[in-house]
């Protein structure tokens, strides 16, 4: 699978959280030729399956989120100047100039997010000032009468980061958080296309992750996995991030410890990435995980749920990057844990 054509494919459509329809779309057709069936559920969510050839075989989700961190319009302000609220945290502080994209039924419009220029602020009071979202409007170059029969109230708004390559195999671009982890189950599933499954085996592509995770724990209540595991990113080390915190980029997928994660699942992967000489890290997390991992271990009378995390810079800001061999690492041990039910339920339960 060529990864940086993949990740361009699901990094163009816009999928603002609550707003999937078309990153929906693309993640169908890129699961169409991977799976047995593919559907849409209603709030947007894209899941695939691939059935075992055995009646009664467990069922494994494996998840990655498909929404992505942005705004909606709110109101109007002077001439062509629209207001906006985020949907999902977006840091305010990276806002100010950057290029977006208006997503309205018929079209899509360019607009810039207005930045009062250097000559014209007061530099001790700028020192001091924290920007804020509702400092904030977009320009979108129109009249005011034009902007709101053109931009109607409800409109979501992205920021234009198309994807490029960094040297040593980086990749930058908007929705990598998830969409970089939606690829790498593509490759899982590549990995796995003409080997005999023991699983039914069900791909999520889940909707509204960043606004309240309901695309996931709603595709596990349908689906109703034995097995689950979340793919998401976490924060990979960069120079002014706190060690302790992050993840070094290259150094392979990382394997989530902790109350809100299935300890037999956990120690499976971990296994399985020893075994199979694919890179990992373990990320300890003594709480809520902040992805659909947590979502999902609790629907019905709950899901051995685990998480592999891919290493992110810049997480939930206008550009973020990551590392295409920590894709494909994430990938790899996804194969391997869909593998390990060959020959029956993983025992490696290291409690």
């Amino acid at each position: 699978m060529d990864f940086r054509e993949t990740i361009a494919r699901l990094s163009e459509p816009p999928g603002v959280s609550g707003y999937e329809q078309r990153a929906a779309a693309c993640a169908s057709a890129l699961l169409a030729p991977l799976c047995d069936t593919v559907e849409t559920l209603p709030l947007f969510s894209v899941a695939g399956t691939r059935y075992a050839k055995v009646p009664g075989a467990p069922k494994v989700l494996l998840d990655a989120h498909i929404d992505q961190i942005g705004f909606i319009v709110t109101g109007y302000a002077g001439e062509g100047f629209v207001r906006f609220a985020p949907c999902g945290g977006f840091d305010p502080r990276v806002l100010p100039a950057k290029e977006v994209l208006v997503h309205t039924k018929t079209q899509t419009l360019h607009g810039v997010i207005a930045c009062l220029p250097p000559h014209m602020r007061d530099a001790e009071k700028a020192a001091d000032a924290a920007v804020t979202i509702d400092d904030l409007v977009v320009d979108v170059g129109l009249s005011r009468a034009e902007t709101e029969e053109a931009v109607p109230i409800g409109t979501p708004v992205t920021v234009n980061a198309p994807p490029f390559a960094l040297a040593n195999d980086f990749i930058g671009a908007a929705a990598l958080d998830d969409r970089a982890c939606f690829a790498a189950i593509l490759y899982a599933l590549e990995l796995l296309r003409d080997e005999p499954l023991a699983v039914d085996l069900t791909v999520v592509g889940s909707a509204r992750e960043e606004t309240s995770g309901a695309g996931a724990s709603t595709a596990a209540y349908q689906f109703r996995p034995d097995y689950a595991v979340a793919v998401d990113v976490t924060h990979a080390w960069t120079p002014d991030a706190p060690k302790e915190r992050t993840f070094p980029a290259g150094c392979g997928a990382c394997i989530g410890i902790g109350p809100h994660l299935n300890r037999k699942v956990s120690s499976t992967l971990v296994h399985l990435a020893e075994a199979r000489g694919i890179p990992y890290q373990r990320e300890i997390l003594p709480g809520f995980t902040g992805t659909n991992a947590s979502s999902m271990q609790t629907v019905r009378t709950g899901v051995a749920t685990g998480l592999v995390s891919l290493p992110l810079r810049y997480m939930h800001t206008a550009c973020e990057v990551i590392r295409e061999s920590d894709a494909r690492a994430c990938g790899e041990l996804l194969a391997a844990f869909v593998r390990s039910f060959n020959e029956g339920v993983p025992q490696c339960w290291n409690c």
